[in-house]
């Protein structure tokens, strides 16, 4: 079996996500993976969840390029970079990737190890995801 098969999603997932798009807001993946997240996306019962998914191994560039972001700004026909909120769990390729595109960026801590991030910029849990 590959390692990808013993991929799961954490507490409150599905039904965050779902929330979020109850109330309008378009979701992405932008990751640095291969062909497979699609069906990894699948398998967890979330790939319905996304309006769109960019995979790095699909693009050809992976975060922290900013190429990668511009992929969804060009997408959605969004004049500025702020328009984007990304959330990921790596500090230098997914909030400071993001911050430096221009884009707004919440770091995912779920063990709260990240020092360099402020408080405000990071969440431990999905549930923490307020719309604003």
């Amino acid at each position: 079996m590959a390692q990808d098969e013993y991929m799961t999603c954490y507490y409150h997932t599905e039904s965050v996500l779902d929330r979020l798009r109850q109330n309008g807001l378009s979701l992405v993946v932008v990751s640095n993976f291969d062909g497979r997240l699609m069906q990894i996306l699948q398998r967890l019962h979330l790939y319905h969840l996304f309006d769109m998914v960019v995979a790095s191994g699909e693009v050809g560039v992976e975060k922290p390029n900013s190429k990668i972001f511009e992929i969804v700004l060009d997408h959605y026909h969004l004049s500025e970079a702020s328009q984007l909120l990304h959330i990921g769990d790596n500090f230098e390729k997914d909030y400071r990737g993001a911050r430096d595109f221009g884009a707004r960026a919440l770091l995912f801590d779920p063990l709260s190890v990240n020092k360099d991030v402020p408080s405000t910029d990071k969440i431990t849990s999905l549930g923490e995801l307020k719309l604003r």
